[in-house]
């Protein structure tokens, strides 16, 4: 793990333009440091929800910005239903392209949209445990929600340089929603300054490696969510924007089926890649992983709206839906919301081997 940290410069927030999903407010957000229960209890602030007071701590964000809230959405029976009658069907029926990412042509996956028409009981789980974790309202929106399929989720997914190099862009994969709020967001059909910059982002897995849970004794389920330790923004010690280096930097959330994971959608954050040896074959004889990725924003009128993640892709750098893959006949197409990366922002999203910096931020151990 990083060592120290040293006091990041002040510098403006990044603000939207007219028109434009304005993530996390413009507010500057804070890296993690460790805030115990008796600090937050004296700043009259919550760490974990349900909250007792008005406000989060890191920032004021909600959900709290170094969260992950976990909360039963669906049944492992119903889980299993979906998979048998949807997303199986889907894969065997042949109409359903691959995708794969440019830098790494030998990993595919599934893009299956779930119909509220005949798989409500879906939509019905998010709300409630929505309900249950954040005591507020979650409305459905016309597009449905896309299911992520990997049916060969075995060692060639495993990668142990993206732990151990010293180069910035190993930690593949790694990014926040930003971007995808700033254009997935009209999908609900609500105007963006009807927002209020506070994201939630989730993860529901409904097919899994093994029929042994994480809380059930599969400690080392390879199926899991990264969530990092800096946010959206975040800046070194002379002012450069900064993205993680390496997987060193996160903590790994381990699945359980049917089991959504809520965190806040502006941290840096990945699916899980595990090291080398760490998906054997006897723990993990179903070689498969399969999980909605959704998101919820806040409306000024105090409910969420739910939508999906609509690019296809977690790359930064991707400003467009990749329209190839999204069979989801909900979808509404073309995004009309469009938006340029910085030149900074561009730099800080390309792979390019770059030299390596220690993380430094305030003065608390990580």
């Amino acid at each position: 793990m990083m060592s120290k940290i040293a006091l990041i410069l002040p510098v403006a927030p990044m603000l939207a333009l007219a028109g434009e999903f304005n993530c996390h407010a413009g507010i500057e957000l804070p890296p993690y440091r460790y805030i115990a229960p008796e600090e937050a209890l004296s700043r009259k602030c919550c760490v974990e929800l349900p909250c007792q007071f008005q406000g989060c701590c890191w920032a004021n964000q909600t959900p709290p910005l170094y969260s992950a809230l976990r909360s039963q959405a669906i049944s492992e029976v119903e889980a299993h239903h979906l998979e048998d009658t949807l997303l199986l069907p889907a894969i065997n029926s042949g109409k359903y392209p691959r995708s794969s990412a440019p830098s790494m042509p030998d990993h595919f996956w599934y893009r299956i949209s779930v119909p509220k028409t005949t798989h409500g009981y879906f939509y019905d789980g998010i709300i409630r445990s929505f309900r249950e974790t954040f005591q507020e309202e979650l409305r459905i929106t016309n597009v449905d929600l896309d299911i992520f399929y990997i049916n060969d989720f075995d060692e060639h997914w495993a990668n142990n340089e993206t732990y151990e190099t010293m180069y910035a862009g190993a930690g593949y994969w790694t990014h926040t929603d930003c971007n995808n709020f700033r254009i997935c967001y009209e999908e609900t059909g609500i105007p963006a300054e009807d927002f209020t910059g506070d994201g939630v982002a989730f993860v529901l897995p409904v097919a899994l490696p093994s029929t042994v849970n994480f809380r059930d004794g599969h400690t080392m389920m390879p199926a899991a969510l990264e969530l990092y330790n800096i946010s959206d923004g975040h800046r070194d010690e002379v002012g450069d924007l900064q993205r993680p280096w390496n997987r060193q930097w996160a903590s790994v959330h381990r699945y359980n089926l049917g089991e959504i994971i809520y965190f806040n959608a502006f941290r840096w954050h990945s699916g899980h890649v595990p090291r080398a040896g760490d998906i054997p074959l006897h723990l993990n004889p179903d070689r498969k992983r399969a999980e909605t990725v959704g998101f919820a924003a806040k409306t000024k009128h105090g409910h969420w709206a739910l939508f999906r993640m609509c690019k296809g892709s977690t790359d930064d750098k991707v400003t467009k839906k990749i329209l190839a893959t999204d069979l989801n006949p909900s979808s509404t197409g073309e995004a009309k919301s469009t938006y340029d990366l910085t030149e900074e922002e561009f730099r800080l999203h390309e792979l390019a081997k770059m030299p390596y910096k220690e993380l430094k931020v305030g003065s608390a151990e990580l």
